[in-house]
């Protein structure tokens, strides 16, 4: 009996302890509320903004749901949950480091393992050289995905804010600025205000270094002339590129980096020099000089010309067409101007307007006019 009794007894207060044991408010969760959610570790512990970040420990949960993990105090972005690992992203406008905490049903974890926010990694420029307001591309890391406010990401050339085009995580496309000195700039990535290492760029103002002229001194009006020299860059479509003679703008049939092929106003020049200069974005050259040749002729054939037989006048810069320069001949004596036969820039000929068979062989000045600049020469006829 007295066994009996005992074994009852010791049940029942095996069964007070379990169900006291048991008591948990009537529902259950995934997790359990007792078990404070724990972080072991963080990979990586550095990086930038937007950065995904792997977060390990336990009591997690296998589901998020309501679950939270912030960064310094800011929720973050989560992308992967289980009750072991979490996958979550530094927020974009994360200036500073700081540590991760997650939250499960209330309870929040230790803080983690400091993450160091880094500054941006700069590593290479395309092109490295250039003229202001050329486009240049910057590639590295750690930019942000988006520039964000332009007084704390931007991009600098020796201090100077460079307007910007395109912005990414790994590339940025900006323009130099003007104002620029020529020679190697230093070039620095500033993201959330932390700026990034340097890289160099050269600039390349534009410079004429000298004329190259098709007749070897200098060239008629309505003729071509070459600018060679540096920083022309590749097109004149640049707001503000053009060349000026004299300080005003002439025309151009070709645009390259180191060399501009520039026609000479047909009307208007002197013969003599005069003043050039490339303007690029803006940016004015060093002020040049281009020859405008007079035309020259040095001789005759048939010596001497005969009454409409053909007369050949040879020489230089009588333009490689008579239109080029608006280009007349004029024969003493003869009223209004000779029709030619064939115009180059080297030789005229025309058919001889003069009958000196009374007189014999007698000199007659011809002029060549080009631009409105003329030649004369004293032709031997009959």
């Amino acid at each position: 009996m007295r066994q009996f009794v005992r074994t009852v007894l010791g049940a029942a207060i095996l069964a007070v302890i379990g169900g006291l044991l048991g008591c948990g408010g009537g529902s259950s969760s995934p997790t359990n509320p007792i078990a404070t959610p724990v972080i072991s570790s963080i990979t990586p512990q550095s990086g930038s903004a937007n950065t995904s970040v792997t977060i390990r420990g336990s009591n997690f949960g296998p589901l998020q749901g309501t679950s939270t993990v912030t960064y310094d105090g800011v929720t973050t972005g989560v992308t992967s949950w289980s009750n072991t690992v979490i996958v979550a992203t530094v927020p974009a406008g994360a200036l500073t480091g700081g540590t991760f905490v997650v939250s499960v049903n209330g309870f929040l974890s230790n803080p983690s393992t400091p993450f160091t926010v880094a500054g941006a990694a700069f590593s290479g420029l395309s092109p490295t050289s250039g003229i202001p307001g050329s486009q240049v591309t910057i590639t590295g890391s750690g930019f942000g995905a988006t520039q964000g406010s332009s007084s704390s990401s931007y991009v600098v050339f020796n201090g100077q804010t460079a307007p910007i085009t395109y912005w990414s995580d790994t590339n940025i496309i900006c323009k130099v600025p003007t104002g620029l000195q020529s020679g190697g700039v230093t070039v620095v990535v500033v993201v959330g205000g932390k700026q990034s290492n340097y890289q160099t760029f050269n600039v390349l103002l534009p410079q004429i270094n000298s004329m190259v002229y098709a007749d070897g001194d200098g060239e008629n009006p309505g003729g071509t002339v070459t600018v060679s020299g540096q920083g022309f860059g590749t097109t004149n479509s640049t707001p503000n590129t053009y060349v000026a003679i004299d300080g005003k703008t002439v025309s151009t049939l070709a645009w390259g980096d180191t060399s501009i092929s520039v026609v000479l106003p047909n009307s208007g020049l002197t013969a003599g020099y005069h003043s050039i200069v490339v303007v690029v974005n803006g940016q004015s050259s060093n002020s040049s000089s281009v020859r405008v040749a007079a035309p020259a002729i040095s001789g005759q054939s048939p010596t001497p010309f005969d009454y409409d037989k053909t007369a050949i006048l040879s020489g230089k810069f009588f333009g490689t067409t008579q239109s080029e320069g608006n280009g007349t001949i004029q024969v003493e004596g003869i009223s209004g101007t000779i029709i030619p036969l064939t115009w180059s820039d080297t030789a005229i000929s025309f058919k001889w307007p003069v009958n000196n068979a009374t007189w014999g062989q007698q000199t007659k000045t011809v002029t060549i006019t080009v631009g409105g600049i003329s030649g004369s020469f004293s032709a031997t006829a009959y």
